[in-house]
C-alpha cells in the first residue's frame, strides 16, 4: 500500500550494565549485613532467578543457592524469624515488579520494606523466643567487639579518660544497635532486593515485557517524595510515647535514611551537571565519609528533606522563558 512505511524489526533489548552504585551496595551487604549476606544478597537473587528466569539451567543453579541461603539462615539464632522477614521483603519487591513497577531504588522502597515489616510481625507472633535470641546474640557480639577494641586501645597506651569515654559511647551504641536492628534489617533487605533485580536485568532472561520494565534508571533520579517526610515526622513523634518509642525510632531511622539517599542523589546530580568527573566525585565522597561523616550525613539528610518540597531536579527540567 502506498504511503505505508516498510516493516522493520523491533530494536534489540538493551543489556543492563552494573555500575558503582551496584558495587557499593553489594560490598556493603556482604560486609555489614545484620541479617547475614546470604539473606540480603544470595536469597533475593536466587529467588528472582528461580521464579522469573525462563532458562532451565539458570533455575537449576538458583534453586540450590536459594536452599543453601535458607539453611544458612536457619542455622543462626532466630533464623526462622529472620528467614520469614527476608522472604517478606523479597515477596514485596517481586509483587511490585510483577505489577509493572520499575525495579528502581525508590519504587521498591515501600513494597520491600512493607514486606519486611510484615515478616517481622509474623516472626514476632510465630517465634518470639527466636527473635529474643537473635537480639541477645547481637548484643553479645557488640559487647565483645567493643571490649576487644578497648583492650587494643589500652595496649597502645591511649589516655584513660579517652578510653572511659569510648567505653561509654560503645555501650550506648550497643544498646541502640539492638533496639534499631529491625530498621537496619529492613534497609539492607530493601537494598538486597533492589540489587537482585539489577543482577537479573543484567544476566537474566525472562519475558520481554518484564525485561523492558527493568530498564535502568540512574541513581541521580532517586527521590523519596512526601511520604518519607511524614514517615520521619511520625517516627519522631513516636519517640515521645513510651510504648511506641522503639517503633518510632525504627521508623525514623528508615525515613531518615531514605531522605539522606535523596540528598546524596541530588548532590550527585548537581556535581555531574556541572561537569565534575566521576573520579573527583568519588574522592569527595571518600573524604567526606573519612573525615566529616556526621556533618556530611546531616547535610545530606537536610538536603533530601528540602528536596521533597523544592524538587530541584524537576525545576531544572522546566525550560526557561
Amino acid at each position: 500500500m502506498a504511503g505505508t512505511p516498510p516493516a522493520v524489526d523491533a530494536p534489540a533489548a538493551r543489556r543492563e550494565r552494573l555500575g558503582i552504585a551496584e558495587l557499593a551496595v553489594g560490598l556493603a551487604l556482604l560486609a555489614g549485613s545484620l541479617t547475614g549476606p546470604w539473606l540480603t544478597l544470595l536469597l533475593p537473587t536466587a529467588l528472582v532467578f528461580v521464579i522469573f528466569d525462563g532458562r532451565a539451567v539458570a533455575r537449576a543453579v538458583a534453586v540450590p543457592l536459594a536452599a543453601i541461603a535458607a539453611l544458612l539462615a536457619l542455622a543462626a539464632p532466630g533464623g526462622v524469624a529472620l528467614l520469614v522477614i527476608a522472604l517478606g521483603a523479597v515477596a514485596g519487591s517481586m509483587l511490585a515488579v510483577a505489577r509493572g513497577r520499575h525495579a528502581a531504588l525508590d519504587t521498591l522502597a515501600i513494597p520491600a520494606m512493607a514486606g519486611a515489616a510484615a515478616g517481622l510481625g509474623i516472626g514476632l507472633l510465630a517465634a518470639p523466643s527466636l527473635l529474643a535470641g537473635w537480639e541477645a546474640m547481637l548484643g553479645r557480639g557488640v559487647t565483645e567487639g567493643g571490649a576487644m577494641a578497648i583492650a587494643r586501645y589500652r595496649d597502645l597506651g591511649m589516655d584513660p579518660e579517652t578510653i572511659a569515654g569510648l567505653e561509654t559511647m560503645l555501650g550506648a551504641v550497643g544498646v541502640w544497635l539492638v533496639k534499631l536492628w529491625p530498621a537496619m534489617a529492613a534497609l539492607t533487605l530493601w537494598l538486597g532486593a533492589w540489587l537482585a533485580w539489577r543482577l537479573y536485568a543484567r544476566w537474566g532472561k525472562g519475558a520481554p515485557e518484564l525485561m523492558e520494565r527493568l530498564a535502568r534508571r540512574r541513581f541521580t533520579e532517586f527521590a523519596v517524595g512526601l511520604p518519607a517526610a511524614w514517615l520521619l515526622v511520625a517516627g519522631l513523634a513516636g519517640l515521645w510515647v513510651e510504648p511506641l518509642a522503639r517503633a518510632g525510632a525504627n521508623v525514623a531511622l528508615v525515613a531518615a535514611t531514605l531522605a539522606l539517599l535523596d540528598g546524596v542523589a541530588v548532590t550527585e546530580w548537581w556535581l555531574a551537571r556541572h561537569g565534575v568527573g566521576l573520579v573527583w566525585r568519588m574522592m569527595g565522597w571518600f573524604l567526606a565519609l573519612a573525615f566529616a561523616l556526621p556533618l556530611a550525613a546531616a547535610a545530606m539528610l537536610g538536603l533530601g528533606l528540602v528536596d521533597v518540597w523544592m524538587e530541584f531536579r524537576e525545576r531544572a527540567r522546566i525550560p526557561r522563558t
